[in-house]
């Protein structure tokens, strides 16, 4: 899908079941910030390679997981030994990705929603396979023949292929150059 298919990532912790999740949004948005783009990705893969389930990762893993992807490891240890469970600073954008969720129907992860450059809209519920995920955006892409946009909500589940859609109207495609694609 070069060109049609964009990835747009968005946290999306779920603190009652989660603890953790907001620090570890926070490390990957650290190896984003330190790394790139690349690293963000490969930092979040990493993570949900070796979480064992919701809220059991140790976070002293965190530095581990950057010095393995060629980060340094200070900036990790530091994020882990300041605690702070809000996300420290970035906080403000890990909840306004979680108040985005929310406002789209998010209530669980993972959650699923495809909107159409039409405004039709349709929710994913639960766990989906990369070839259903695939359908779908086949689907979108064959009926609209436009690019479409996806968005996915930070989820607590190892499945890498649960993603939330979002289609944007070309008018809106400037938006893109300020999302993690």
């Amino acid at each position: 899908y070069d060109g049609q298919v964009a990835w747009v990532y968005r946290h999306f912790p779920l603190d009652q079941i989660h603890s953790k999740a907001r620090i570890e949004a926070s490390a990957a948005e650290l190896a984003g910030e330190l790394g790139g783009n690349d690293k963000f990705w490969e930092y979040l893969d990493r993570i949900f390679e070796i979480t064992p389930s919701n809220d059991r990762l140790d976070l002293n893993l965190l530095a581990q997981i950057a010095q393995d992807i060629g980060l340094p490891r200070q900036p990790f240890e530091d994020l882990v030994s300041a605690n702070d469970i809000r996300g420290g600073k970035f906080a403000d954008h890990i909840e306004a990705d979680y108040q985005d969720a929310l406002a789209s129907g998010g209530r669980g992860t993972p959650y699923s929603v495809v909107i159409a450059p039409n405004g039709k809209i349709s929710s994913i519920n639960g766990a989906q396979s990369f070839s259903s995920l695939k359908l779908i955006i086949e689907k979108i892409r064959i009926h609209t023949q436009q690019r479409i946009i996806t968005k996915n909500v930070f989820y607590e589940n190892k499945d890498k292929v649960n993603q939330f859609f979002l289609t944007l109207p070309e008018e809106n495609q400037k938006k893109l150059e300020k999302l993690k694609i």
